[in-house]
């Protein structure tokens, strides 16, 4: 396990942030040939309001954040529109 780091922003995606989750995340990454990026807070609290009027579940924002990633890949062009992902929030085995 690497070591216990503080974090460089504060989050209000908590679950997240922790650096145990790191060498899971990074281990998926190497093995899907996925890609990864930042999320904000204004995305996550976007995408926990938006899943909770569209699909009637109230997300903690942890889980709001392969939905914001996929949404910037999306607008990137990194995933096609016709594309089948799997979103995983850091830490997560997709």
């Amino acid at each position: 396990m690497p070591p216990d780091r503080p974090r460089n922003a504060p989050s209000i995606a908590t679950s997240i942030g922790a650096s145990q989750g790191t060498v899971q995340a990074l281990e998926v990454l190497r093995k899907s040939g996925g890609a990864a990026v930042t999320v904000e807070d204004d995305e996550l609290a976007r995408w926990v309001v938006t899943l909770g009027a569209r699909e009637g579940i109230w997300a903690e924002p942890s889980s709001a954040a392969p939905f914001a990633a996929i949404e910037r890949l999306r607008a990137k062009g990194v995933i096609a529109p016709d594309d089948r992902v799997v979103g995983a929030a850091h830490g997560e085995r997709p």
